[in-house]
Parts: C-alpha cells; structure tokens; sequence
C-alpha cells in the first residue's frame, strides 16, 4: 500500500474514536496553555502540504503520544500514550490496545504480527520485563529482565526472535542487550560493545548501529565494532537500510513562540509593525509562555559525497525510516517554518529530497549545508 493511501485512511479514521477517554488527565497548566495557543487545521494542512508533509493524526486534535513504531509493510502503526499501547489497522479501520501491560518505553516490531514492548515495574510485577505479543493469536510470552532497570529503545536485531534494546544494570550504567526469546536470555548487545550510551538505534540490513552520548553520535559495524562515523552536535542517528544516509538529531537555533496573525507583509515598514506586535506580545503574554523555545532539529548525512544537511524549516525528532517505501522517513513533527504546531506524527518522502542535493552547490530554500563528520 501507498504511503498516501495509509494515511488517508489513518486521518479518516481518527475523527470517528472516542480518544478523549484514551488519553491521559492533563494538568491544569498545561490544559490552560492549550486553550491560549490558537490551532489552526487549515494552516497546518496548508504547511504541512507546502512541505510535502503528511500526519497520522488530526492536525488539533489531542495528541499526546510518546513513540510511535510502523510495522515491516508500513500498515499498521504502534502508537503509545502515557500509559497505554495501541495499534492501528488502516485497511480494516481499527485501533485496538495491546493486552501487555503498562508500556515503559517504545515497542518495536519484529515482524508483521509480531511485536516486542518493555513493560515496567508494577505493585505486582516485581521486574521490568520484554513482552512478546503474537497479533495472529494474541498470545505474549514474557521475558523478565531481572538485573536491569528502565527498558527502552526496542530495535529489531534482523532475526525473527531477537531484539536489541538499551537498559541500566543495578549500579551500573545505560547500555545495549540483546534479548533472545528462544533461549530466553539476555546478553550484551555485541561483543565488543563496552561503553555507556544515551540514545540507541540498530539497522539490521546493513548492519550498523548509531548511539549517542551527549551530544556525539558514534556509527559502526555491529559485527566488528569498526567506527564508520563521528558526528559531533547530534543527540541520535538512524541509518537508511541501504547504509547511504544517516539521519541525526539535535537541537535548532532558538525561535521566537510569537505567532503572526494573517499574511506577513515582507516590506520592511511591515516588518518593523510585525516587529512591534512581537513586542507588545511579549509584554502581556502570560507568565508562563516562554518568549523563545529551542526545537528539535532533523540533519541528514550522505556518505556518499560527505555532506551533511540540516532542515532549517522542518523541526522534529524520533526519526524513522518508514519501512513501507524506501524513500520515506517518519518521524515526530514539532513544527514548519519556525513555528511550533499541534504534536503529529509526519510522513514524507525524505530520501529523494536528500539524495537530489547531492550535485547541486546552492542549496534550495529550507536546507542548510552543515559541517562534515569528524574522520
């Protein structure tokens, strides 16, 4: 199935749930906060179309999602509120929640029908533990991860009954394990692996596994532990299946949270009164509004011609490339054109758009040429 087939029937089926009653009481602040900021559904449908961009979810609705994971043939999608997991079918036009407990972290998909969720600890269950949840027969098997703490960052290993995650020892630092569902054990990721982390991300296809810590990013083989890049200023990396681009995440240039009204008139006695609403704006703002936000910031580099490009109009993070189609990327979308919008989940064709920059010097309007990676 198309990318655009899936997600129109995604957006068609989302007005008709109750999702209210999915989603988690919200404090008063924050309530209060949502009711100040104007949503717009036709301004976003117009960015997000100027951009090429396409959401999962309605463009005001309320979306408080924490990780989302497509499923190999890119139909289903695994969605994750605070305290509850779904999955949404958009040939058969239903979400139905997964029978596995309290999520802990992102879950990932192993394959089709089978997907694996770290559940925390819980009055009763003394241990986080990995669930193995079968959607052909609805049946989990779990496994408990008795001498670690915190499960998250679930990556398929490229087998059909392992995953690779990051966890912290008792005592110990974050790190990355595998879990083998056979056996039922777990077990350092890779043989080599020694150190510490803060992000993690696996592509099996080509074998390549991305961790962060603060903000370096380190790629290399996973067979070997051979180096292939360094990326300094990048919080978290994801390789493309094909190993030729690698998306990285970090955070922008800080932007003002002011919000013109109607079109902006480019002149530049425009641009003084534009100036001077900011300002008055910022004088009866509500406390509580900060006058700038820092947004999540997409990177992308080519190994190929050793360039690294930054969407400077693009904002988001927890980047995936979407398995449905090869050019495609996901990913959670923060905002477009320096302004923060309504939470979403994006879709677009990010491959092409990268790949095409390879031979050209000027870039085109919305993308930065950055620095190299570290040799």
């Amino acid at each position: 199935m198309r990318p655009v087939s899936l997600l129109t029937l995604i957006i068609a089926l989302l007005p008709g749930c109750d999702r209210d009653a999915m989603y988690e009481q919200k404090s008063l602040t924050s309530s209060i906060q949502e009711v100040w900021k104007d949503c717009d559904p036709a301004e976003i449908s117009f960015l997000t179309a100027r951009h090429g961009i396409q959401t999962a979810f309605e463009n005001c609705g309320a979306n408080p999602f924490e990780h989302f994971a497509w499923s190999p043939d890119g139909i289903y999608i695994y969605f994750q509120l605070t305290y509850i997991g779904y999955v949404m079918n958009a040939e058969e036009k239903t979400i139905y929640e997964l029978p596995t407990g309290l999520p802990a972290h992102n879950a990932t998909w192993l394959a089709n029908d089978v997907m694996v969720i770290p559940v925390g600890e819980t009055e009763t269950q003394k241990h986080p533990h990995l669930a193995l949840y079968n959607r052909s027969d609805e049946s989990v098997k779990t496994l408990d991860l008795t001498d670690l703490t915190l499960p998250a960052e679930l990556q398929p290993a490229g087998k059909a009954d392992q995953v690779l995650f990051t966890a912290t020892p008792k005592g110990g630092e974050r790190s990355a394990f595998r879990a083998d569902f056979t056996t039922m054990k777990v077990a350092p990721a890779f043989p080599w692996w020694t150190g510490k982390l803060d992000t993690f991300t696996y592509t099996a296809g080509v074998d390549q596994v991305a961790w962060g810590v603060g903000k370096k990013v380190t790629v290399a083989k996973g067979s070997t532990g051979e180096v292939l890049h360094t990326f300094e200023d990048a919080t978290r990396g994801t390789v493309h299946p094909n190993g030729r681009l690698v998306s990285l995440e970090t955070l922008g240039d800080p932007i003002s949270t002011f919000k013109p009204k109607g079109k902006v008139d480019a002149s530049e006695a425009g641009q003084r009164r534009q100036k001077a609403r900011e300002e008055q704006w910022k004088e009866e703002k509500p406390h509580w509004v900060p006058s700038e936000v820092v947004p999540p910031t997409l990177d992308f580099y080519d190994t190929q011609v050793n360039r690294r490009y930054r969407l400077s109009l693009i904002h988001g993070d927890n980047f995936q490339w979407y398995p449905g189609h090869p050019d495609y990327g996901s990913f959670v979308l923060w905002g477009l054109d320096k302004q923060q919008i309504n939470k979403n989940v994006a879709l677009t064709a990010m491959g092409g758009r990268i790949l095409r920059l390879a031979d050209q010097e000027e870039m085109p309007p919305g993308i930065e040429l950055r620095a190299a990676p570290t040799p």
